[in-house]
């Protein structure tokens, strides 16, 4: 009798030690698959942030060519439909002018650190100008809505 129960005791332990690795293979399981959501917020905070930024920094900017106005301001002028008469910066009008400098700046920033992105100007249903390659797959966005007359001028940046 006594090796029957040495032997159920010897069963008991064995399925203990069988449930505490399989608690401690769920646990760790869980405990990973938390751990790449933690990074996958950081990298979408980072995306919206860098947006954010990028496209509040060039708003703010001033131009070279157009008396310190600001590319807000110049968008603005762009958008305005009852205008009758451009901003002109040297040889360009405030919109040709504002897409250059886009390009440009965004050209020796998120172009050289090879982050794709599309920075785009539309008022209402007219877009006025669009730079970058446009992102195929997932982007993180940062709309900034400004007022231009009759129309809301809508500037966004997608960072890809």
């Amino acid at each position: 009798m006594i090796t029957k129960t040495k032997k159920a005791q010897t069963e008991i332990m064995g399925l203990a030690v069988i449930f505490i690795l399989v608690i401690s293979g769920i646990l760790f399981a869980a405990n990973f698959a938390q751990g790449k959501k933690e990074a996958n917020y950081k990298e979408e905070f980072i995306g919206v942030y860098l947006a954010y930024n990028t496209a509040f920094v060039f708003l703010g900017a001033t131009s070279r060519d157009c008396g310190g106005l600001s590319m807000s301001e110049l968008l603005q002028d762009c958008a305005d439909n009852n205008a009758g008469l451009r901003i002109t910066c040297g040889a360009l009008e405030s919109c040709a002018y504002a897409e250059q400098e886009a390009k440009e700046i965004f050209g020796k920033t998120l172009g050289e650190w090879n982050t794709g992105y599309e920075f785009t100007a539309s008022s209402g249903d007219n877009k006025i100008f669009s730079v970058g390659r446009g992102c195929s797959g997932s982007k993180k966005s940062k709309q900034f809505p400004i007022n231009s007359g009759e129309e809301v001028l809508t500037v966004s940046m997608d960072i890809c």
